[in-house]
């Protein structure tokens, strides 16, 4: 049986056409310490087929160099952030990043990431993720924090919360979920579904 091959703006069902038409996305889902940021990353990328950048892959990175406090340290991650980024757009590769938005402080950060997801092809969107502060505090110090460069003190998290704004949006109309109130899995799949995506085995049939 011959392949239905579209040419124009109308795609046929030939699964390398699809693919090579569809723009990749990044999915960046921010919000305070111990939202769950990654553990819906985690279940959105398994439900998705996306890679996840977390915010501590540059970080990670960097203090193999620098320690926190070293003038370069704050420059090498950003520049390796922004690298993987442009990177994963510029390859077709779809993404779930994480981050601690900070208001409005991080704003300029926030445009930078867009507009190099963007030139380089890439659909960039992203997700707002919360939850009480006594939830925040609880969770901070799960044993699963451990031996990562987390923040796993209650006590400056609290002092986090007090001094910087992390609840402000990027976007007003952003997605908001309150990670205290919805397991992961179905947080992700509501992510999936404000942003129109289906799930991962979408192309198995086409």
């Amino acid at each position: 049986m011959e392949r239905e091959i579209a040419i124009g703006p109308t795609y046929g069902r030939d699964k390398n056409c699809a693919m090579a038409a569809r723009r990749p996305h990044h999915v960046l889902l921010y919000g305070p310490p111990a939202a769950g940021k990654l553990t819906v990353a985690t279940e959105f990328a398994r439900a998705h087929d996306f890679r996840v950048l977390d915010n501590h892959v540059s970080v990670d990175v960097a203090l193999r160099l620098f320690d926190f406090r070293h003038p370069e340290f704050r420059a090498l991650a950003e520049k390796i952030w922004l690298t993987l980024a442009a990177t994963a757009a510029e390859s077709s590769v779809d993404v779930v990043s994480t981050v601690v938005y900070m208001h409005p402080a991080d704003q300029i950060r926030m445009v930078t990431l867009k507009c190099v997801v963007t030139e380089h092809g890439g659909v960039f969107s992203t997700v707002r993720l919360q939850a009480p502060r006594q939830i925040l505090e609880s969770r901070v110090a799960n044993a699963t924090r451990l031996g990562t460069n987390k923040i796993t003190d209650p006590a400056r998290l609290g002092r986090m919360l007090s001094t910087f704004d992390l609840y402000t949006p990027i976007n007003e109309d952003d997605l908001t979920i309150d990670t205290s109130r919805i397991a992961a899995e179905d947080a992700a799949r509501l992510v999936g579904r404000h942003l129109g995506l289906d799930p991962a085995e979408r192309l198995d049939s086409i």
